[in-house]
């Protein structure tokens, strides 16, 4: 599978978690996101967790939110 945003083919990495297009290495966007998950009484478990996107779907993302509030 090649990278959907490269002009050459160039073997893919990974898959955009929003739209499903395949990104190489440099075209790939991995974002550290905390996860919880409450399993019964007491404090939620969290997680540190990977998110993948590509350059379009960070964009977009990005443009969503509020002026000076950080993912």
């Amino acid at each position: 599978m090649n990278c959907y945003e490269c002009d050459e083919p160039t073997t893919a990495v990974a898959i955009c978690q929003q739209c499903g297009v395949a990104v190489c290495r440099e075209h790939v966007r991995l974002h550290a996101e905390e996860i919880s998950d409450s399993v019964g009484p007491g404090p939620a478990q969290r997680a540190s967790a990977r998110r993948v996107t590509c350059p379009v779907c960070e964009r977009a993302e990005h443009s969503k939110r509020p002026q000076g509030v950080s993912p």
